[in-house]
């Protein structure tokens, strides 16, 4: 199994479902559009969101500046502190990670103070799915740890 970036639509998308946004900015014009049902204002080389609705409240219904300071307040998120509800659970989760295959490529990755942050991801789209007729391993090196560990819980 193996990672790609998501290339669509003339960009690599980032961010939302499936990497499917290209930028913070887009991302909270979509979210603001089809999340809250706020029209954001038209502008050129942008494609989410939406400038137009069908209620009563004067279009756009956030302003460029507005717009501009909820970007900026979601790129400057810290991620949030790692927290332990069940250490040992936690730990054998762990282990059944790296056993199976999933940390060669998924890993703590450094922020920008060089701090690692428990994201654990390749930051990739994934095809899990074995093409139609074919036999292949989807879950890494050790599927049947993985399984055993899973039906332990």
């Amino acid at each position: 199994m193996s990672g790609r970036a998501n290339y669509d639509r003339g960009f690599v998308g980032r961010f939302g479902r499936k990497a499917g946004v290209p930028s913070v900015r887009e991302f909270a014009r979509d979210a603001l559009t089809n999340e809250v049902g706020i029209t954001v204002p038209a502008a050129a080389g942008e494609t989410f969101g939406s400038a137009r609705d069908d209620d009563r409240a004067a279009a756009p219904e956030i302003t460029p500046a507005a717009l501009d300071d909820l970007a900026f307040f979601l790129a400057n998120l810290g991620a949030p502190p790692r927290t332990r509800a069940d250490e040992a659970l936690e730990d054998a989760g762990a282990q059944v990670f790296e056993r199976v295959g999933c940390g060669a490529c998924h890993r703590a990755l450094p922020d920008d103070a060089g701090r690692p942050v428990m994201l654990y991801s390749d930051l990739r789209l994934h095809d899990v799915a074995a093409p139609r007729g074919a036999r292949r391993r989807r879950w890494g090196r050790d599927r049947a740890a993985l399984v055993a560990f899973l039906r332990s819980l």
